[in-house]
């Protein structure tokens, strides 16, 4: 067998599996939205059961998801609102980049070396090559990447 002929083989049997598992996943989805339904009507938190000789054991744990509003917060306490502050990692993702020089005298405990940085410190003279020798290890990782095409395709296809 040529090896397009492999590659689409297996891409077939690739894709036929991706799709069966977003059916998997949305009847799990459904079955376990379906569970936790009953135990909720019957006011149940543990539902023990032996399924294909195998115990199972459901238990429904009350969660509590607080969610402030902030502007009213800060409306309220003013001065005190830094106080009840702590950091949270997704809302300094979102803000990086206008935090980035608030936080430089920080990086040496947040931060990691970046390649970009280096190759342009180096690239411009300012830190020379030598410095870099034998401080690093590259890894070569392949990724393969299977990709749908966006909605209007990708132009021409292959066979």
């Amino acid at each position: 067998m040529d090896r397009t002929a492999e590659l689409h083989r297996l891409l077939a049997e690739y894709r036929k599996m991706e799709r069966a598992m977003t059916r998997l996943e949305d009847t799990k989805k459904t079955l376990r939205a379906a569970l936790q339904r009953i135990l909720e009507e019957e006011g149940e938190s543990i539902f023990l059961a032996n399924v294909d000789d195998e115990p199972i054991i459901l238990e429904l744990k009350p969660r509590v998801e607080i969610r402030y509003n902030e502007d009213l917060l800060r409306s309220r306490l003013g001065q005190d609102y830094h106080r009840i502050l702590q950091p949270d990692l997704a809302k300094i993702r979102q803000h990086l980049a206008e935090l980035e020089s608030d936080l430089a005298p920080h990086l040496d405990k947040i931060g990691s070396p970046s390649r970009e940085k280096i190759q342009q410190l180096v690239s411009s003279g300012e830190i020379p090559m030598d410095a870099f020798r034998g401080a690093f290890q590259k890894i070569h990782k392949p990724i393969l990447f299977v990709k749908k095409p966006p909605p209007g395709g990708w132009g021409s296809q292959t066979q």
